[in-house]
């Protein structure tokens, strides 16, 4: 059989489509090939969390249905203030920025969010502000807002040393040039 693949590819009477098509196949072949070798004989004896994650079934298995980010039965939105900051961006002006903060927090969880916000309300704000100054302009012009709420998500959660925090949703969101 490879034999035959082999001489379809260089036949010159073989249509230039047809030699693609094959040498295509061939690739593809040769791919599954090495990569079935590398399987089955591996780097080492030791399976690596590398190697534990790539299997489908563990992935599935490891899958924890409660990180679910939104559920408007189990979540709730937790007020988190109001911000307001402006920005210098040399060569391109002043940009305020101001927004109302909601955190998304699972409701058996809001308690714990309540005590450790009241402890550590000046920390969560100053991470807030910090984020801010450290992000690119063209994050704050995406429409979904998804890498500056990821990083605010990780900031609250750091700053007030819990990770009940899901997701965060801004209201009343401006990005404006002053």
């Amino acid at each position: 059989m490879f034999a035959a693949l082999a001489t379809m590819t260089d036949d010159p009477q073989v249509p230039a489509d047809s030699r693609r098509w094959w040498s295509l196949l061939w690739v593809l072949l040769a791919f599954l090939l090495g990569s079935l070798l590398a399987s089955l004989v591996g780097c080492s004896g030791e399976t690596t969390e590398a190697q534990q994650i790539e299997d489908p079934a563990k992935l599935l298995e490891s899958y924890d249905n409660s990180r679910r980010r939104h559920d408007p039965i189990r979540f709730e939105e937790v007020d988190l203030g109001e911000f307001f900051t402006t920005r210098y961006v040399p060569g391109k002006g002043t940009y305020a920025v101001s927004f109302h903060l909601y955190a998304v927090v699972d409701r058996q969880h809001r308690e714990e969010l309540a005590a450790a916000k009241s402890k550590r309300e000046k920390r969560m704000r100053d991470a807030i502000f910090t984020t801010l100054a450290k992000t690119e302009l063209e994050y704050f012009r995406e429409p979904t807002l998804a890498w500056i709420r990821s990083e605010l998500m990780t900031a609250i959660n750091r700053s007030l040393q819990t990770r009940v925090v899901r997701d965060v949703v801004f209201g009343e969101f401006s990005f404006e040039k002053t």
